[in-house]
């Protein structure tokens, strides 16, 4: 995603990995570049991702979106269980997400929401990472 404005000269060029705003000033023919780090809010649900907990997933992705972040990182971390209440609330979160011109991106989860997200189809749609690391490794370029 690109954005240019011409009346004050900027070209900021968007991608997951660094955020780079290229600026040129006629006056003096300079050129900078600027690499900033994007805005990732991470969800953590706990416990059972089920029927009874969707709403409050709900909302706290509406509240990471609120914030207007570039990327939402879901940590599975603590989540034992998740049923097709669960399922629902993620396809909803990644409608959310995407509606409002962020990245949602997943990571450690167990064997059963693997098997969950590959069987839905969500594992084509959204990257899963392993854990907290490797997503701070290949999307933020951080070392663990």
């Amino acid at each position: 995603m690109s954005d240019i404005d011409f009346a004050s000269n900027r070209l900021s060029i968007v991608s997951f990995e660094r955020i780079a705003i290229a600026t040129f000033d006629d006056r003096n023919s300079e050129v900078g570049l600027h690499i900033m780090s994007p805005v990732v809010k991470i969800v953590r649900p706990f416990g059972l991702l089920d029927r009874t907990k969707v709403s409050k997933f709900d909302e706290e992705i509406e509240s990471c979106i609120s914030e207007e972040p570039d990327i939402v990182l879901i940590d599975f971390q603590d989540v034992s269980f998740m049923d097709s209440s669960g399922l629902g609330a993620i396809v909803s979160a990644i409608r959310t997400v995407q509606a409002a011109g962020a990245t949602l991106f997943v990571c450690s989860i167990n064997n059963q929401v693997k098997m969950l997200l590959e069987l839905a189809g969500l594992d084509k749609v959204m990257k899963i990472f392993a854990n907290r690391e490797e997503f701070n490794r290949e999307i933020l370029n951080e070392d663990a």
